[in-house]
């Protein structure tokens, strides 16, 4: 309980803190809300004894025909007055929904490491909170209801304790079990909703393959269609059979509850007609009483189901602020040196590397990069290449050993300013539909001749195919244009190519690009560098060019020296070398 009130206290005062006018003009008009059935009872209390004579004009100093008007008046804003409040609480939602995204987007930018992001949890938690609008605005809505109802019901217990404060008590005690079936409603379809979280995560994935257009080949060709088919409809079978279980529950629960109710509301009534009857109460003043007993009854059990639907809020709330305060995986406190000088040197010392999921990687590495050398990793898959380069991006820290750059550890640079002097060109790299000059410039601002400085990476005469150049729309999702897989890979180079640096590194670059046309590239790349690259492949033909030639096998270096000094000494590499030379004889 304690933590569930500081949680919403925290998330109460978020939404406050981000729509301060929004929020007070919300809670204002809910108090009017909340007063005003009330007011309507007691004006209406007052027109009936008037006109049955029960009071007089000089009792009341109103006629009845103003009391009705004032009547009227009423009952018009209190059935007007709840079209202003959704107005003003989708504006509000609104607004929250974008500070809470822009909140959860701020922070995965902010958080360093990429761990996280290769990590199931957070990928869910990351999907659960995605869906903002399915709890900013059940969480507005619900402050509404509460001051709207806490403030009906203190209005109307304290008319029946001017009368009978019996009444009061009895009518509370009677909404109890109510309370107790609202409260376990609520935790149960929490539960449900998070039970039924994978299921529904399943069928977005099954329903999006099934329109997805880079799956249409394979659907056709293979009739996966109908297996996808099947598994979406297995899923909504199971989605319906489990909340189809939980309405009845529901059912059976109401039932108990408003009987309990109705009882003790016929109970009072059958008093309140007795004293009725014998002149103690007027006709007015039975009328008031009768309609506020349910409105009392009312006003209650909706306290009762706005707490109880607190639950879905604090729910997300608690995930949304454990988000916020989660740190990053990589350590940088010490991140304050701002590397302003150029890039002489980068050395691994003894370094050592075990991803969270307990593979090691590397075992205690060393060597070292220096200005003007282009330096090829290479080895079979899984011998720890694409993580050296993890590693000098700074999205891990190694497990044991240091990096230095010059002569400080990579630790003590400002991330920033450390990443300032980095490119890379990646073999999982991102297809953005954006324009051609976005996908290369982040800014959307660039050399427009960028394809002529790196001649053959991206053919001016493919460009020219496009319908507005460098300012044409990639990507079917927005209603561009479709590339390649060669065509958007040649682009990720270019990306690579174009941003300013140091020290440019390549993972893998070339998947979708012949085994000859891959060194025509990747000797573009070593004769037009000045800094330091290094040059992830398992394709051997291509690094021959290569100053130095770095070997992993399971992790350890197990060579290090040129492609002719390799080939001679190194058993592991010759093997390598020769499984592959095949590829890249040029075929007449």
């Amino acid at each position: 309980m304690k933590a569930k009130l500081k949680t919403l206290g925290r998330a109460l005062k978020y939404v406050w803190t981000k729509t301060p006018i929004e929020m007070f003009i919300v809670t204002a008009v809910s108090l009017i809300e909340g007063l005003l059935p009330v007011s309507a009872l007691v004006v209406l209390k007052k027109f009936v004894d008037v006109f049955t004579a029960n009071e007089t004009y000089a009792e009341t100093g109103l006629s009845s025909a103003s009391l009705a008007v004032v009547w009227i008046l009423i009952m018009i804003v209190q059935y007007t007055i709840p079209s202003i409040t959704t107005y003003l609480l989708e504006v509000t939602r609104e607004r929250c929904s974008k500070e809470l995204s822009m909140s959860i987007v701020g922070k995965c930018i902010s958080i360093q490491g990429i761990a996280h992001f290769e990590d199931k949890q957070f990928l869910d938690i990351n999907d659960w909170l995605s869906f903002t609008d399915r709890s900013v605005g059940p969480f507005l809505y619900q402050i509404n209801d509460g001051v709207k109802y806490c403030t009906g019901f203190i209005s109307i217990f304290a008319l029946f304790a001017s009368f009978e404060y019996w009444i009061s008590i009895v009518l509370t005690v009677s909404i109890v079990p109510s309370m107790i079936i609202a409260q376990k409603r609520s935790l149960e379809k929490s539960h449900q909703e998070e039970a039924l979280e994978a299921l529904s995560r399943k069928a977005r994935y099954y329903r999006n393959t099934l329109l997805s257009p880079a799956a249409v080949k394979e659907f056709k060709l293979f009739s996966f269609n109908k297996l996808f088919k099947h598994k979406l409809l297995e899923l909504f079978s199971d989605m319906e059979i489990s909340n189809v279980r939980f309405q009845r529950k529901i059912r059976n629960g109401d039932i108990l509850g408003t009987s309990i109710r109705i009882i003790a509301i016929g109970s009072i009534f059958i008093f309140m007609l007795g004293k009725t009857r014998d002149g103690t109460v007027t006709i007015g003043s039975f009328a008031m009483y009768l309609q506020s007993l349910f409105q009392f009854s009312n006003n209650l059990l909706m306290i009762a189901l706005v707490w109880a639907y607190f639950e879905g809020s604090y729910n997300y709330f608690s995930k949304f602020f454990n988000f916020l305060a989660m740190e990053d995986t990589i350590d940088i406190s010490r991140s304050r040196l701002m590397l302003v000088e150029c890039v002489e040197a980068i050395r691994f010392e003894n370094v050592s590397f075990t991803y969270p999921s307990g593979k090691q990687a590397l075992r205690n590495i060393s060597f070292s990069l220096k200005a003007g050398e282009r330096v090829a990793l290479v080895g079979e898959n899984g011998a720890g290449k694409s993580t050296i380069i993890k590693l000098l991006l700074r999205l891990y820290d190694p497990s044991e050993g240091s990096i230095y750059l010059n002569d400080n550890a990579i630790l003590e640079y400002d991330i920033a300013s450390y990443r300032c002097k980095f490119s890379g060109i990646f073999q999982d790299f991102m297809k953005y539909d954006l324009t051609v000059r976005e996908n290369i410039f982040s800014d959307g601002s660039g050399n427009d001749d960028i394809m002529n400085e790196f001649p053959g990476v991206f053919p001016e005469s493919e460009l020219e195919k496009l319908p507005d150049g460098m300012s044409s729309l990639l990507g079917t999702t927005l209603g561009g244009v479709e590339l390649s897989g060669g065509q958007w890979q040649r682009l990720a180079i270019l990306r690579g190519l174009a941003k300013p640096h140091e020290v440019l590194l390549v993972d893998e670059p070339t998947a979708s690009i012949d085994p000859i046309e891959e060194s025509r590239i990747f000797e573009l790349v070593f004769s037009r560098n000045e800094g330091i690259t290094l040059c992830v492949t398992h394709r051997l033909g291509s690094v021959k060019e290569a100053s130095r030639i770095i070997v992993l096998k399971d992790g350890e270096v197990v060579g290090d020296g040129s492609h002719n000094e390799l080939i001679v000494t190194n058993d592991y590499y010759n093997r390598l070398y020769m499984s592959q030379a095949s590829m890249y004889e040029s075929k007449p």
